[in-house]
């Protein structure tokens, strides 16, 4: 019986959906020759996935499937030599609906990649809510790596930033768990890396809570993710820290979720690497209070932390804070969330310095921010929604443009 081989035309395509990459291993199949200027060395294959043809030599092969469809790109999945000798090599863990799999989930990673998201490390790409405040009505919202929530007070912003943080940390849940519920309400956060997962977490009339994955009940969550969130500024977080300290730099330790040797440790780090706001970092010799030199060319001795302006200080808190998020990111999927409430006293122009420096860094984590108004801020790069309360509901919407006008998601 003849094979039902894939034309030239379902071979390119079936490379083109696969970005030219390893459906597997994610290896380049493509590249130039040196035969000559124009020549080609492809080292990928269009394999199919049920097989071609009966026999000893067709693995996968699944009678009663019509010729058109064995030679088909629903049939097919592309793949360096290696894992294409490989799948046929093991049909007990290849199976077809394995390679169906595996297929739609790298086809996923290109899409996102082409978009410019990188999704190597993993990225919440999506969250869905409903029933929770003012947001009635069922709300999708996509993500990017860079993205801002932007509206007035009590649209939803810090909701949105405390569920995705309650991943990590579920005392960010509290609030919302309290007072009278009539309703079931539900937050799902869709995140991928290799293969997409969803978090569910719902809270039904009695503020009882579950969480689900992938659509399985689980009795707690645990996330894959190294979530860092400022949602206070740090002199509210001391005032209204439960634990005393006597040495000032726990607080710093506190605040951004770290033990005392961590912080310290961080600090150390960022005093001898490239700074995006400060001159010079460092822990004083008593351990007791960083000492900051904001600006450059100053000969004036090194002044301490609470002898900064409060702008000042704010950029030190954003500084440490990148920091933090970047080295966390070497090691697996980070999220650094940043509410405009956590530095209030840093102006438009410093707002827009800390969005530049996010758009134009290399940097590995996700990142979220809340504004307060959009006038004179550039969001260019960032995924912006804007959160806008109509009669008395929350309305959520893409901001596509400079203006004051934005298209609904």
């Amino acid at each position: 019986m003849p094979r039902d081989d894939f034309s030239p035309d379902i071979k390119r395509r079936l490379a083109q959906r696969a970005g030219y990459l390893c459906s597997i291993c994610s290896q380049i199949t493509v590249g130039p020759s040196d035969e000559t200027p124009e020549s080609v060395n492809l080292t990928g294959v269009a394999a199919h996935i049920s097989g071609a043809s009966p026999g000893p030599g067709s693995r996968r092969y699944t009678a009663g499937l019509t010729p058109g469809y064995r030679a088909s790109i629903e049939n097919g999945i592309w793949l360096c030599n290696t894992h294409a000798d490989l799948i046929d090599g093991d049909e007990e863990t290849y199976t077809i609906e394995y390679l169906k799999l595996i297929k739609k989930n790298h086809e996923e990673r290109i899409k996102y990649k082409q978009s410019g998201i990188n999704v190597e490390k993993g990225l919440i790409t999506k969250v869905e809510l409903c029933n929770l405040s003012k947001i009635t009505k069922h709300t999708e919202l996509d993500f990017a790596e860079r993205n801002i929530l932007y509206g007035g007070t009590g649209v939803g912003k810090t909701l949105i930033c405390e569920f995705i943080a309650a991943l990590r940390n579920k005392k960010y849940l509290d609030r919302w768990t309290s007072g009278t519920r009539k309703v079931n309400g539900y937050f799902i956060i869709h995140y991928f890396k290799n293969q997409p997962n969803k978090f569910s977490i719902s809270i039904n009339d009695k503020n009882e809570v579950f969480y689900e994955f992938n659509g399985a009940q689980i009795p707690l969550m645990i996330s894959p993710l190294n979530i860092f969130y400022l949602r206070d500024s740090f002199w509210d977080f001391v005032k209204d820290s439960e634990v005393k300290h006597e040495n000032f730099l726990n607080y710093f330790a506190d605040y951004f979720s770290l033990t005392l040797n961590e912080f310290i440790n961080v600090i150390t780090v960022l005093g001898k690497t490239k700074k995006h706001y400060l001159n010079d970092i460092r822990i004083n010799t008593e351990k007791d209070d960083l000492l900051v030199k904001v600006y450059s060319g100053d000969e004036s001795p090194i002044p301490r932390f609470g002898m900064l302006s409060g702008g000042e200080q704010q950029r030190v808190i954003v500084e440490i804070a990148l920091k933090i998020a970047e080295y966390h990111s070497k090691f697996g999927s980070t999220i650094l969330i940043l509410e405009q409430s956590a530095i209030p006293t840093i102006d438009d122009t410093g707002v827009n310095h800390l969005l530049e420096t996010i758009r134009k860094g290399t940097f590995d984590f996700q990142f979220f921010m809340t504004l307060h108004q959009m006038k004179g801020v550039d969001v260019k790069g960032f995924k912006t929604y804007h959160l806008k309360r109509i009669d008395n509901e929350v309305i959520v919407t893409e901001w596509k443009t400079a203006g004051e006008d934005a298209v609904s998601s």
